[in-house]
């Protein structure tokens, strides 16, 4: 009897912490989020990644979907695909203008972003020691998942609350991190080419 309660109480628990909401973005990307208000033209949520830190605001324009924690769904069709706004030329810069801060995290994110070594260090040594048949398999991978928030080192935290800043920063690290992976990837298969002519040389003589 005292298993089973305890089996049922294990259970509980394990519900209790995998509830959790679901916004799907235009960009087919899934963040797993508590959401905390839905107003007229806005999704505010916590990342559950991180539900003691910052709330996020997204524009319905960005949300394709949102799945509640008890499976219920909500589709925003009413509202059109984000795109980042024309540049419009003024007398003066607007930064806070969306295609201004949508290019200001891209720059940003080409001169803050470098915790890609991992994936680009990882690819090229598995493909010079496995092969590149064999190193193409986390190249794949690497470079088609999105850079984890705590690898992007944002310049300035409180940036990445506007939407635009950091689907622009977030957008540039992803490229950045697939290019440095197929590099390492490209680097790798060089070198398990040397090493295969090394041996067949060695062996020839």
């Amino acid at each position: 009897m005292n298993s089973i309660l305890a089996f049922m109480l294990l259970l509980l628990i394990c519900t209790a912490g995998f509830a959790q909401d679901t916004i799907y973005l235009h960009t087919a990307e899934a963040i797993p989020s508590k959401v905390l208000e839905i107003t007229v033209e806005e999704v505010k949520f916590k990342k559950m990644s991180n539900l003691n830190g910052p709330i996020y605001t997204y524009t319905k324009k960005m949300i394709s979907k949102i799945r509640y924690e008890n499976g219920s769904e909500e589709v925003f069709d009413n509202f059109t695909y984000y795109q980042p706004h024309k540049i419009v030329k003024t007398d003066s810069l607007a930064i806070s203008h969306p295609t201004n801060m949508y290019v200001r995290g891209q720059r940003d994110a080409s001169h803050f972003y470098t915790k890609y070594q991992r994936a680009q260090i990882g690819t090229g040594v598995t493909a010079s020691l496995a092969g590149p048949v064999m190193g193409r398999i986390p190249a794949v991978i690497l470079s088609s998942t999105p850079p984890k928030d705590f690898n992007l080192n944002f310049p300035d935290p409180t940036l990445i609350q506007n939407h635009d800043y950091y689907l622009g920063y977030n957008t540039e690290a992803q490229r950045i991190k697939a290019k440095k992976t197929w590099k390492g990837y490209g680097i790798g298969t060089l070198g398990y080419i040397v090493i295969m002519l090394m041996i067949i040389s060695t062996h020839g003589s």
